[in-house]
């Protein structure tokens, strides 16, 4: 799980930068959750599920090429920076703990929530892969979704769930998502409550206009740990 700040909306049909953080006195906060770690690729491709680095001589934090994940849920929040009792969201700035960043990203109106949209891919290294996330390592931890990978979503709620269910992404056999998901993640702390950080963006169409958006540099902050004992992200 993480939290995180949408730092900004740009339309990708030309027209630039539609909205920046705090405008309109305006701050969109995210928390993700529920991504488990399905299938993971050790340095040789070979493909393992969740729990099978335990005594087969690999270490999963550090012997792995590409990982799989399922489920997902990313919910974005929408909140007003003049509100009585508002709280701005600060990970990186240290103290509290990642509850109590959660509970700050949380606190605003449910703006647009995404659940995971199962998919598959042919890997032109390791066959076909199927997952929510599906996603390379290049170094210790560094995990990338985008050009080495996919992610995709689908519009589940939220007060703009109506411009955001626009079926977007044709993925063919793996049917229709509203949203596709690029990232990239590394083991670098982002205070000390997050031992990962990154950033990412979403891509969709929006009804009614400014028709594509990416909401870009979400400034990914992780609680997931790629250790032995917890595997979910």
């Amino acid at each position: 799980s993480g939290v995180g700040i949408v730092s900004q909306i740009d339309n990708t049909g030309g027209l630039g930068t539609t909205w920046t953080n705090g405008q309109n006195g305006t701050q969109l906060t995210y928390y993700f959750t529920d991504y488990t770690v399905a299938k993971w690729y050790d340095l040789a491709g070979i493909g393992h599920l969740a729990g099978d680095d335990i005594g087969i001589g690999y270490n999963f934090s550090t012997g792995a090429k590409a990982i799989d994940f399922t489920g997902g849920v990313v919910s974005i929040f929408a909140d007003n920076i003049s509100r009585v009792g508002y709280t701005q969201l600060n990970p990186s700035a240290g103290g509290g703990s990642n509850a109590t960043d959660i509970a700050n990203a949380t606190d605003g109106a449910l703006w647009l929530e995404y659940a995971g949209h199962t998919h598959t891919i042919i890997d032109v290294n390791l066959g076909a892969r199927t997952g929510t996330l599906i996603g390379d390592v290049d170094g210790v931890n560094n995990i990338h979704v985008g050009n080495k990978g996919t992610g995709y979503l689908d519009a589940t709620g939220g007060n703009v769930f109506g411009n955001f269910d626009t079926n977007s992404w044709n993925l063919l056999t793996s049917g229709i998502a509203d949203a596709k998901f690029e990232a990239k993640v590394s083991n670098t702390n982002s205070g000390p409550n997050w031992p990962l950080s990154g950033t990412a963006s979403f891509k969709t169409t929006a009804i009614p206009e400014p028709g594509s958006l990416a909401l870009i540099a979400l400034g990914l902050l992780g609680a997931g740990s790629f250790s032995r004992r917890r595997r979910s992200a």
